[in-house]
């Protein structure tokens, strides 16, 4: 249930409500489904400050999911550039996308594309 709750409130972006919900949570790198974690979500769906709060509480920035998908792929993919650039200040790996491809193939942003080269 608490999961459900965090997933709410990174969803949401309720930040209020996720601070409140996570200092109850034992482990932020816990497994909430084929291995996607808290900043998986956070980086579906666009949240950097989360993304940012989950990792001084500790959150692996290089955790793959089920699918080989870190939070640095999730959010090249659904074109957050907020997220992009919080997770390349905390130094996330810039690989190959599970699929192969070179992440800058992977958006059509030329804001993402021009952080993936800096």
């Amino acid at each position: 249930m608490a999961e459900e709750k965090l997933k709410w409130y990174i969803e949401t972006g309720d930040v209020n409500g996720f601070e409140n919900a996570v200092s109850k949570l034992g482990d932020v790198n816990q497994d909430i489904g084929n291995g996607r974690r808290l900043i998986h979500i956070a980086a579906d769906y666009g949240q950097s400050e989360i993304i940012e709060s989950l990792i001084r509480k500790g959150a692996d920035i290089n955790a793959k999911d089920g699918y080989g998908m870190t939070p640095l792929i999730a959010a090249v993919y659904e074109g957050h550039s907020k997220c992009v650039a919080v997770l390349l200040k905390y130094k996330a790996n810039i690989s190959l996308d599970p699929k192969g491809k070179n992440l800058c193939d992977c958006t059509d942003s030329q804001e993402i594309k021009d952080m993936l080269k800096q």
